[in-house]
């Protein structure tokens, strides 16, 4: 085989698994809507952030990446039920809040805690 011949198998392979990382990558976030930024919430949304005082307050606005997802006071239902939707995951990672396997008719009620302080060792 000659050195071209080496180098175009060498590209291909090299273009593969750049191909099956970018698909594995998207794949992790499929079906998910995830939100890093301050964002007006739609009328399927009801969120409530915790006061310096510990009391819950709603607001018409997602928090930022200083407030994490309370998972388990935040809760969705299909708007046709009133029973919680147990298949919808709720979790804040990297300062990114991620809803999962949410749906056209489903409502959510989102609680957000201020996001812990961590101590460097």
């Amino acid at each position: 085989m000659t050195a071209l011949g080496y180098k175009l198998i060498l590209l291909v392979l090299i273009g593969s698994i750049i191909l099956i990382n970018i698909f594995l990558n998207n794949a992790k976030y499929q079906n998910k809507i995830i939100i890093n930024e301050e964002k007006e919430t739609e009328e399927t949304l009801a969120v409530y952030v915790q006061d310096s005082s510990g009391n819950y307050v709603e607001t018409d606005r997602l928090p930022g990446s200083d407030y994490v997802i309370n998972e388990s006071k935040s809760y969705c239902y299909t708007k046709k039920s009133s029973e919680h939707d147990t298949s919808i995951k709720m979790y804040t990672e990297n300062g990114k809040h991620i809803i999962s396997n949410l749906g056209k008719n489903n409502k959510c009620h989102l609680w957000f805690d201020p996001k812990p302080m961590t101590i460097p060792e």
